[in-house]
């Protein structure tokens, strides 16, 4: 059979959830037989060969069994240390086997059947002691009878105050979870992709406001940023020229047009002057005629000179076609000289959009350069780094994460079949293993919204599960990111209410 990577042992492993306390510290196991244990610890006090006292978690249910244990530190990869199992009682280890058994059954939280285990002990009486006994053999006996009836009395006692004390932590208890600590943390991510130049902080160092984080590669931009100004500085110049140039052309536009408009007055007021004479002479003519004072010949000639006149009048002063051969050559320079203006303006236009784009760039390029040196937004200790010098890295890539000082709230999940009974701002007791301290808390938020990218990546959630949101009523609490507290979901009802009040705090912890 393969050899276990945590630790040297043989016998089949289990990924049955229990947990281990150790020097204070809840850690989650990862596997386990009854020979060895694979755990996932956070602290940094224990090496290998050590031998440590254990206390093993076995969830049953809204309860839990908590067994001893003797164990050795047999091999340590990274946070994941592999325990062999030394020291564990015949009574405790019938009690590990069957807590498997049933959990392999789906019956984990038949907590009447480990019972028997657990109280399950050799009774000696004097039906057992020898029948010919002296008086003081007798005394000594029946001492010893009183005495171990006494004792089983007193766990009779103990036995119904368990029993009791379960039947009020499942009334004033809805749900038991495990919580994360999280929205302490300050993500710093790639600006852009590319290579790390360095990185000038540790795991765990403790850092300022200010303070130089990590730094991008950014020699080739600075080139480019270069070569991009001076082309700006070509195209702002031509663009200036061109403006000029064009402002020169509008000027001999507006001139030619107040010279053309003088000629085109004169020559309409001469022709408007005509008209008038025209038309009075046709006028007399006409009248002439019929007094029969002049020929017909004569008065058709004076007819079609009119006529003419009228025709030349019309085109130019009514309709605004001049026929002046000045006025003509005039209208061409005025066509050319806008046909100038229409082609420097398309250039500018060009120029602009070009001078635009290229600004666009400087200001990305200069963005960029400026990007590649990060520094801290906040006094904080650093949690995790993802990456190492020289490594490349995407575009908003995490390079690492920082634990900052701000009030934090607890993450923890729920199956979709249990949800309902809860409720938005129904109140939960938080315990810390850590501190020993019990904490009250109100649910602020239901589902997928209360997570962000961190949560996500640092906390698993199945589909049937339901991620809650729990906020500290408490001001003065100082967690770490990512650490783990216990999460009692508490019936909101005025019974659970007043139980409570008379209860000391974190009671139905223990």
């Amino acid at each position: 059979m393969k050899i276990e990577q945590n630790c040297n042992r043989k016998s089949h492993r289990l990924n049955i959830p229990i947990q281990v306390i150790i020097n204070n510290i809840t850690s989650l196991v990862l596997d386990w037989s009854t020979m060895g244990l694979k755990i996932r610890y956070e602290g940094k006090d224990i090496s290998l060969e050590d031998e440590l006292v254990i206390s093993i978690v076995l969830p049953t249910g809204n309860s839990a069994i908590v067994l001893e244990a003797t164990v050795i530190v047999r091999n340590i990869i990274d946070d994941t240390y592999g325990l062999e199992i030394i020291k564990l009682s015949d009574k405790n280890n019938r009690v590990l086997r069957h807590y498997a058994t049933l959990a392999i059954d789906g019956n984990r939280n038949h907590i009447d059947d480990l019972s028997s285990d657990l109280f399950m002990m050799d009774i000696q009486t004097p039906i057992k002691e020898p029948i010919l006994l002296s008086d003081k053999e007798y005394k000594e006996v029946h001492k010893s009878f009183f005495k171990r009836s006494f004792s089983y009395l007193l766990i009779s006692i103990l036995f119904l105050a368990l029993v009791l004390s379960t039947l009020v932590y499942n009334y004033l208890v809805l749900y038991k979870g495990i919580g994360l600590i999280s929205g302490n943390s300050q993500n710093y991510k790639a600006p852009y992709d590319g290579k790390i130049k360095d990185i000038y902080i540790g795991m765990h160092q403790q850092i300022s406001k200010g303070q130089l984080l990590f730094e991008m590669e950014d020699k080739d931009e600075k080139a480019v940023l270069e070569t991009l100004k001076n082309q700006q500085k070509v195209l702002n110049k031509q663009l200036a020229n061109s403006q000029k140039m064009l402002k020169n052309y509008q000027l001999n536009l507006k001139n030619k047009n107040r010279e053309n408009r003088k000629i085109t007055q004169a020559e309409q007021k001469r022709l408007t002057a005509s008209y008038a004479v025209q038309k009075e002479t046709y006028a007399r003519a006409k009248h002439l005629y019929k007094q029969k004072l002049i020929t017909f010949v004569k008065y058709t000639d004076i007819q079609n000179q009119y006529l003419q006149f009228m025709s030349e009048y019309q085109n130019s002063v009514l309709n605004k076609r001049s026929t002046n051969r000045e006025t003509l050559l005039l209208g061409q320079q005025l066509l050319k000289v806008q046909d100038q203006i229409a082609l420097i303006n398309r250039a500018i236009n060009q120029e602009n959009a070009k001078i635009q784009k290229i600004n666009l760039d400087i200001l990305t390029l200069e963005q960029k350069v400026q990007n590649a040196v990060v520094l801290a937004k906040e006094d904080a200790k650093v949690y995790n780094i993802f990456h190492k010098r020289g490594e490349e890295v995407k575009y908003s890539e995490d390079i690492l994460t920082l634990e900052i000082k701000t009030k934090p709230y607890l993450l923890t999940k729920m199956t979709a079949d249990k949800i309902s009974a809860i409720h938005m701002g129904g109140r939960c007791l938080l315990y810390s293993n850590r501190l020993h301290k019990s904490f009250y808390g109100k649910i602020v938020g239901l589902g997928y919204s209360v997570t962000d990218s961190l949560t996500t990546n640092t906390t698993e959630i199945s589909q049937n599960e339901i991620p809650i949101k729990i906020e500290f009523e408490n001001d003065d609490i100082d967690f770490h990111l990512n650490e783990y507290l216990e999460v009692y979901m508490l019936n909101d009802s005025q019974v659970s209410k007043t139980l409570l009040e008379i209860m000391p705090q974190g009671m139905i912890i223990l």
